[in-house]
């Protein structure tokens, strides 16, 4: 299979769960305000963006061992790819440690950050561990999945993790209709 045909591929799966997610935030957002509120929106929202600036600690990373790896993938060198990929895994053990204590200082601040909040801070810290434990999951588990991207078989990697999304926010959706209103 040529490189064109892999970017093509991973280009129609891509715009295809683009598609899907968008129709899927348009009718989940709805529902999430009319059912839970601005209130739990906006938490979820700005726990996710917290996380988001803690993610910052990843610097790129990702990107060059990738990059890393298109030479020895090609030659199909196992033992350079699998050097390569221990190193990353090193370093997200660090970004991944470094993410969980700034996390930890972080929420120490909760009870400031959402002072005017009208619904129980237990809510913001169970939001952002969530968030947390999803992303700790791709510096201490998925991170081997770089491989496959440098592969130019990202259109693997985006059917599971993007399927798993979808599957996530019907569930979310239903559990949120049978809420009493």
């Amino acid at each position: 299979v040529s490189r064109t045909a892999r970017v093509i591929q991973n280009a129609k799966v891509a715009l295809f769960f683009y598609c899907i997610n968008l129709i899927l935030q348009f009718f989940s957002r709805k529902i999430f305000l009319d059912y839970l509120g601005a209130e739990l929106l906006g938490l979820n929202t700005t726990a996710q963006n917290l996380l988001q600036f803690l993610n910052l600690a990843e610097s790129g990373i990702g990107a060059a061992v990738a990059f890393a790896l298109y030479k020895p993938l090609s030659q199909k060198n196992r033992q350079e790819i699998i050097d390569i990929v221990s190193l990353q895994g090193w370093f997200y053990r660090w970004v991944g440690l470094f993410v969980i204590a700034g996390s930890i200082v972080l929420m120490a601040f909760f009870p400031w950050i959402f002072a005017k909040a009208d619904v129980p801070l237990i809510y913001a810290y169970g939001t952002f561990i969530a968030f947390l434990i999803s992303a700790l999951l791709g510096y201490f588990v998925n991170y081997k999945m770089i491989v496959l991207s440098a592969d130019q078989k990202e259109y693997k990697i985006t059917i599971e993790t993007q399927s798993i999304k979808v599957i996530k926010v019907f569930i979310q959706m239903l559990a949120i209709w049978q809420l009493p209103h």
